[in-house]
């Protein structure tokens, strides 16, 4: 059975006003192929990735109408979603790009750049284009958040302690706020047991944890003309590159923990910590 997104894929290399490419990559010796779509009419590039090594499969989709990328992981039927830079590469920049490297990702000299996010709260569906709207049918639509591991424990037991002073230590604990965690069942009876001895200022956070890892390799016109130029607007340390870039991404997820042994049956009043 075709899902509806790879009926979208297929859609795309069916318009006229959309030309597929093939960029052969190397890794660890072993050689990939990323296919490509560009549509300049539409105002869309589509990027394929393959699973290669520990990086999971992804399809990257650049909507240059409300300026969105989507990276979507169809095996976790998730898509995170978050606004482009100013300096985004053009479709006519990277369809350059690919005519200049005939189909070979140049390993000679290029940038390495890691992106480390968290999943953030899920977008509103009349938030999205018609088109990421197709494309992550059936998916969670994810926003992201860049933040450091420590601030990202700081924020969430802050978040965790306000939404549960105060309650019961019957009522029923459901999520970890609005953040993604690495495990959601295992996390519900350790929120449980510090908020049933009204101790949640006791919760201890590891947010250093990979959940999955994705990346993809990006060229664009104008590469090797001037590897790096100073720039107030560049994205790397103050530099516009036009060297090809070889993109890693990892999600995060934070995990948590209760340190105490059991449940309390007659809990102490709460404790203010914030």
């Amino acid at each position: 059975m075709i899902s509806a997104q790879n009926i979208l894929l297929v859609a795309c290399v069916a318009l006229a006003s959309a030309t597929q490419y093939n960029l052969e990559f190397e890794e660890n010796g072993s050689k990939y192929n990323e296919r490509i779509i560009v549509d300049k009419k539409k105002g869309f590039l589509l990027y394929d990735v393959p699973k290669h090594g520990d990086i999971e499969a992804a399809k990257f989709l650049k909507d240059f109408n409300t300026r969105f990328n989507v990276l979507r992981d169809a095996a976790l039927k998730i898509c995170y979603i978050w606004k482009m830079k100013g300096d985004e590469p053009t479709p006519d920049s990277i369809e350059d790009g690919l005519k200049m490297v005939q189909g070979h990702f140049p390993n000679n000299k290029f940038l390495v750049e890691n992106d480390e996010i968290f999943a953030g709260p899920e977008l509103k569906e009349d938030s999205l284009s018609a088109l990421i709207k197709q494309f992550c049918q059936g998916m969670q639509k994810l926003s992201i958040v860049r933040k450091s591991s420590k601030d990202m424990e700081q924020i969430l037991k802050r978040q965790i302690i306000r939404k549960y002073s105060g309650r019961s230590k019957r009522d029923t604990v459901h999520h970890v706020v609005e953040y993604k965690p690495c495990n959601a069942a295992t996390m519900v009876p350790e929120l449980e047991k510090c908020n049933s001895c009204n101790r949640m200022d006791l919760i201890k956070l590891n947010c250093d944890i990979t959940y999955t890892k994705y990346c993809g390799y990006t060229v664009r016109r104008g590469m090797w003309t001037a590897d790096c130029t100073k720039s107030t607007s560049g994205r790397h340390g103050g530099f516009e590159c036009r060297l090809p870039s070889h993109t890693r991404a990892t999600v995060k997820c934070c995990r948590l923990k209760c340190p105490l042994a059991n449940k309390c049956n007659n809990p102490p009043p709460n404790k203010k910590t914030f």
